[in-house]
């Protein structure tokens, strides 16, 4: 049996049910238990964040840090093998403190690239890109 194929749904209804359900209120963590193998890891900013349940409070701050957190999955890519799954994704908000910054409520909105590895019906690795950095200077930036 193939990854797309495996477990609960096609990887494409995985990855979906993860946007949809884990990242958008009323943030499912019965769903996130179901989806996200216990040995899971993200690479994002630069590091990897190891295990679920160091996945789960990193995800729990992050969705903290912005208010109103909508995430919009853009496109899905699914190859053949349903292996891997791409989504480029737009993520909105207002800012709570995000990155350390001033939880001042200003717009938050920019897109991010993720490919997670579907393993035996569960999400086991995930590297997202973002582009942090200019997210980071939009929200400390003093008007002149």
């Amino acid at each position: 049996m193939s990854s797309e194929t495996a477990g609960s749904g096609t990887a494409r209804d995985l990855v979906g049910r993860f946007w949809n359900e884990v990242w958008n209120s009323p943030y499912s963590m019965a769903v996130f238990d179901e989806l996200v193998a216990d040995d899971f890891a993200i690479s994002t900013d630069g590091h990897a964040i190891e295990g679920k349940e160091a996945f789960r409070a990193w995800l729990q701050t992050f969705q903290s840090e912005i208010g109103h957190l909508e995430t919009v999955p853009e496109a899905i890519l699914v190859p053949e093998d349903g292996r891997h799954v791409s989504t480029r994704m737009r993520v909105s908000g207002f800012n709570n403190g995000l990155f350390g910054t001033e939880p001042d409520q200003v717009p938050v909105d920019f897109v991010a690239i993720s490919v997670m590895e579907v393993r035996d019906g569960q999400l086991a690795y995930h590297w997202v890109e973002r582009s942090a950095f200019e997210i980071h200077q939009r929200l400390t930036a003093k008007d002149s």
